[in-house]
C-alpha cells in the first residue's frame, strides 16, 4: 500500500480518474468493471490437488456458488464474482474487477498539498490540507510559476552538488557494485562493512548524503537540469483518458524503464511546456 502523485491534465478530476478505480475497494459497480473468466485457473488448481472449496476461496468465491447463470445477482450477493457449481463440479467461475485499476482512493493535494507555485496575484484551488501561501494543488497552466519552481530546485541542488564535491575533496567515491563483487554471497556482511567503513562514505554520511547516485560522475549542468525537470514532475500523468507512468508506454512512443527516473522527469517537463496555457493542471494524492 502506498501513496503517489498523479498529475491530472484537464478539467473534471473525478471523471478522468474514475476509469482507474479499484472496484474491490471502491465498490462502485460501473461500466469500468468487467467479468473476468477464471474457470481455467481454478480448474487447474483443482487438477493440481487443491480442493475446490479452497481454490474458490482464493478468489473469495467459496460462498458465492450458484447452480445456474440465471441465479447470479451482480447487484448484491455476486457483486464481486460468482462460481457455477453442479454436483461438486465447477462449470464456470467469474471474478468481477476493473482491469485498469490504479487507485483505491485519492484526494486533491493530500500529502503533496501546495505542490504548484502560483504566479503573483494568480488564483488556484486547494484540497483540505494546509499549504504555503502562494502555492496550490490545481490551477490553469498560465497561473503556475513553473519557472520559479525550476529555479528554486536548481539553486538548492547546485548547493548540494557543491557540498558533495567538497566532501569528496578530489577523492574517488567507492563503487558498491565493485566492492560487492569481491565477496561471496555468504560474505555480504564483509562487503557492507568495507563499503560503510570507507572514509569517503563516512564523510558523506556526516553531511547527510544518504544516496549519491544522481550526483556521482555528473557535471553541474547535468545535475541542475535533472533537478529542474524533477521539480515539476509526478509519479504518473493522466491526460486525454490515458494513464502514464514509468515502466509503461508513454505519449512520446517509447517505454521509459521504471528505474530511469531522469528520462521520465524530462518527458513530463517537456509535456508541461507543450500544453496550452488555458489547460488545467491538478496534483492528486492517490493511494493503492
Amino acid at each position: 500500500m502506498s501513496h503517489f502523485t498523479v498529475m491530472v491534465i484537464g478539467e473534471s478530476i473525478e471523471r478522468q480518474l474514475q476509469p482507474f478505480h479499484e472496484f474491490e475497494c471502491t465498490g462502485t459497480n460501473d461500466e469500468f468493471v468487467v467479468d473476468v473468466d477464471i474457470t481455467d485457473e481454478i480448474a487447474q488448481a483443482v487438477e493440481n490437488g487443491t480442493p475446490l472449496n479452497e481454490a474458490l476461496g482464493e478468489y473469495g468465491l467459496d460462498d458465492k456458488r450458484v447452480t445456474d447463470e440465471k441465479d447470479v445477482r451482480k447487484d448484491s450477493t455476486h457483486k464481486y464474482g460468482y462460481a457455477i457449481v453442479r454436483r461438486g463440479k465447477l462449470i464456470k467461475a467469474v471474478n468481477r474487477t476493473n482491469p485498469n485499476k490504479q487507485w483505491d482512493w485519492y484526494e486533491l493535494g493530500g500529502r503533496w498539498s501546495g505542490f504548484l507555485k502560483l504566479k503573483p496575484g494568480a488564483q488556484g484551488d486547494n484540497g483540505d490540507q494546509s499549504h504555503k501561501a502562494g502555492w496550490c494543488d490545481s490551477a490553469l497552466k498560465r497561473d503556475i510559476d513553473f519557472d520559479g519552481m525550476r529555479a528554486a530546485a536548481q539553486e538548492q541542488e547546485a548547493k548540494r552538488f557543491d557540498a558533495y564535491l567538497s566532501v569528496l575533496a578530489g577523492r574517488e567515491e567507492p563503487d558498491w557494485e565493485v566492492i560487492r563483487a569481491k565477496y561471496s554471497e555468504a560474505d555480504i556482511g564483509k562487503a557492507r562493512k568495507e563499503y560503510h567503513d570507507h572514509p569517503v562514505i563516512i564523510d558523506l554520511r556526516k553531511e547527510k548524503f544518504w544516496s549519491t547516485e544522481h550526483l556521482r560522475g555528473k557535471t553541474l549542468e547535468q545535475v541542475i537540469a535533472a533537478a529542474r525537470n524533477e521539480a515539476v514532475s509526478t509519479f504518473a500523468v493522466l491526460k486525454d483518458g490515458q494513464w502514464y507512468e514509468r515502466g509503461s508506454m508513454g505519449w512520446w512512443g517509447i517505454i521509459v524503464d521504471e528505474e530511469d527516473a531522469a528520462t521520465w522527469h524530462q518527458k513530463v517537463s517537456e509535456l508541461l511546456d507543450s500544453i496550452p496555457n488555458d489547460e488545467r493542471i491538478s496534483i492528486v494524492d492517490c493511494h493503492i
